[in-house]
């Protein structure tokens, strides 16, 4: 992706509404620990998607959805897991992240092509 103005500001607006949107969820009270695995699978499944669909594949919509919304919606909670967990959910997180993404993946291939 060529590095341009317009593709600087779509990922700042992208990563301000997935990092605004995460924000949000982190303010439902007693379900602060599910929100990092609904998120980060969502994130994977989102970027999935977006990797696969033709429509995303503009460097501007790949800036806005992509690197903007699923790393802003994602990186949050990610730092945040780090910081305050077992290293151990961390590694069970990611498995399940990358294997979440990947099946993601392959559904939407094998259903944008029938």
């Amino acid at each position: 992706m060529k590095l341009s103005s317009k593709v600087i500001a779509f990922t700042f607006v992208g990563g301000f509404v997935g990092t605004g949107l995460r924000y949000l969820l982190d303010l439902i009270p007693n379900v602060a620990f599910a929100n990092f695995w609904v998120v980060n699978l969502l994130g994977a499944i989102a970027i999935a998607i977006c990797n696969e669909l033709a429509w995303f594949n503009t460097p501007e919509r790949r800036a806005l959805f992509v690197s903007g919304f699923a790393g802003g919606f994602t990186t949050m909670s990610g730092l945040t897991m780090l910081l305050f967990y077992a290293w151990q959910q961390v590694l069970v997180q990611l498995v399940l992240g990358v294997a979440i993404y990947l099946i993601t993946r392959r559904l939407v291939s094998r259903f944008s092509r029938a």
